[in-house]
């Protein structure tokens, strides 16, 4: 019998493929190679299995945010939640949960919630490297959103993935510009 996390990858294979109109029972059952029966047994509705896939990437990105606390120095933290930005989370990539956000209000709130919660981290470390409160809240926006914005043109340009890396060493250099103690400024590195 196919279990509910089955139905949860099967259904984030096809949104990854084209997007949350491609999640559907029917399909998603001949794909798997079982009747609808098999999926009523795990979910009330096509509705359970999106929620069920959108609690699954929260999950993914909460542990994720927790991992890139992990390292010892700040600036070593914000390389890791950059890094995984671009990674799949919990099967799906943010530019994909994203792209469902913008059509149903309820999956933009947590959306945005998770994105908060990022934003908050990266002020956070800047916050310990010696940034004022409102230039960390600058250069946490700012540097979330940059990369955000690559990766969702990535979504769209592939020659653009295999450059991420390179684009957010630019981004990190720009970011981990604190002053540093006696009022000059420096770059700080990794």
């Amino acid at each position: 019998m196919i279990g509910r996390d089955e139905w949860i990858d099967a259904a984030a294979r096809a949104m990854s493929q084209g997007g949350v109109e491609e999640v559907r029972v029917e399909a998603l059952a001949r794909t798997l190679g079982v009747t609808k029966g098999s999926f009523y047994w795990h979910f009330d509705d096509r509705p359970a299995l999106l929620g069920a896939l959108l609690a699954r990437w929260e999950a993914a990105a909460r542990s994720a945010l927790d991992a890139a606390a992990a390292p010892i120095r700040p600036e070593q933290r914000i390389a890791s939640l950059f890094r995984q930005l671009a990674q799949p989370t919990g099967g799906l990539t943010d530019a994909e949960i994203r792209a469902w956000a913008r059509r149903e209000r309820g999956v933009a709130e947590r959306v945005a919630e998770m994105e908060r919660q990022r934003i908050v981290f990266l002020k956070e470390q800047l916050a310990e490297m010696g940034a004022s409160a409102m230039d960390a809240h600058r250069r946490a926006e700012a540097g979330y959103l940059a990369a955000v914005a690559w990766l969702e043109r990535a979504s769209r340009t592939p020659w653009m993935k295999s450059d991420y890396g390179s684009f957010v060493q630019e981004v990190f250099r720009l970011l981990l510009n604190v002053p540093v103690a006696g009022g000059g400024s420096g770059v700080a590195t990794a």
